[in-house]
């Protein structure tokens, strides 16, 4: 219950910041703005297909071994899968190089003079993410551990203050590419956090590649990839539509579009995090044998989810298109657009 309210806690930051930061671009910067940085975020949101679902499985195994108080078992799977996923955050590097490259050749008409600033902007989202794919074993040791008081205090206290100065940012007339720029510092920001606090929560981890074994690498690999199947459909359905709507749309149109998914992923986020507490604590359940406990917790939870998610998706139906012209204005009230996304 408590690692449930930690992260519910820590994601009411990211609602309160997205619901202010797109309206600071937008009166600040402009619509087409707003729609370059959703674009921007759109290119980089298909590097999450490189990750293979291997981060998905690190905070099983470590609670797995913890439970079973196999040191030896705990630092090959984290060193192993460390390894794996430095080198995946090597290639979204390649890819952000790759798509920097591509934007003025694909979209340079439809973008007009906002092509150089997509083209900074990807680059500085996509090491963001670049950096947190690599160092993203760090995040399964700590829920691993079951300290999601830590990593989301973490995530939400870093996003907090870079949405903070963002603000202040276009406010003072800077474009956004300085956005970027703050969004990357966040990202090296909590990487360096993280690597001091995981080590404090468990110091019997050592990470090196003495530990790397491949085989763990690979059975990894192999749990992630019953998480990789959906995380596949859902990129390619919400980033390929927005890819779409800038190509033959334009930017401004696609920013309408976003703001209604925003609230939708709004809502999953809910659903997602009481089911990502799940995990560790199934684990230990499967690690002693007791079954029961494993099945009664799985129907506890998803009754629960359904109770969470089913009403703001009601919500959103009836009342989506007044939310959306009292956050963002006249100008993006669509309220069949929310209400299909919704159903």
């Amino acid at each position: 219950f408590n690692s449930v309210i930690w992260s519910w806690g820590g994601h009411f930051v990211f609602i309160i910041a997205g619901f202010l930061l797109p309206r600071f671009i937008d009166h600040n910067v402009g619509q087409d703005a707003l729609g370059v940085w959703d674009f921007s975020w759109s290119l980089v949101g298909y590097s999450g297909l490189v990750l293979l679902g291997v981060g998905s499985s690190v905070n099983r195994y470590v609670a797995m071994h913890l439970a079973d108080n196999d040191i030896e078992g705990l630092n090959q799977s984290v060193s192993s899968v460390f390894c794996v996923q430095m080198i995946m955050g090597l290639i979204v590097l390649v890819l952000t190089l790759t798509a920097v490259w591509l934007i003025p050749i694909f979209w340079s008409v439809r973008i007009g003079p906002l092509v150089s600033d997509a083209r900074w902007l990807v680059l500085f989202l996509g090491m963001s993410t670049s950096l947190s794919f690599a160092f993203g074993a760090f995040d399964g040791v700590l829920t691993g551990c079951h300290r999601w008081d830590l990593y989301n205090s973490i995530n939400a206290g870093c996003h907090a203050v870079t949405v903070a100065v963002m603000l202040i940012a276009l406010v003072l007339g800077f474009g956004i590419v300085s956005l970027g720029v703050l969004y990357f510092l966040e990202a090296v920001l909590r990487v360096l956090i993280r690597f001091f606090m995981v080590f404090r929560v468990c110091p019997v981890l050592r990470i090196g590649a003495s530990h790397v074994r491949w085989p763990i690498a690979l059975s990894m690999l192999r749990f992630g990839a019953k998480t990789y199947i959906n995380e596949v459909s859902r990129t390619l359905l919400y980033q390929t539509n927005s890819i779409l709507i800038v190509t033959f749309l334009g930017p401004a149109m696609l920013a309408l579009y976003s703001r209604p998914m925003a609230l939708i992923q709004h809502v999953r986020a809910f659903s997602t995090k009481l089911a990502h507490t799940i995990t560790p604590i199934a684990s230990e359940f499967e690690t002693k044998g007791d079954r029961s406990e494993l099945s009664g917790l799985v129907l506890q939870m998803s009754r629960y989810n359904v109770a969470i998610a089913l009403p703001p998706i009601l919500f959103l139906c009836i009342l989506g298109g007044p939310l959306l012209l009292l956050w963002m204005g006249k100008g993006y009230r669509h309220d069949i657009l929310v209400a299909i996304l919704a159903a």
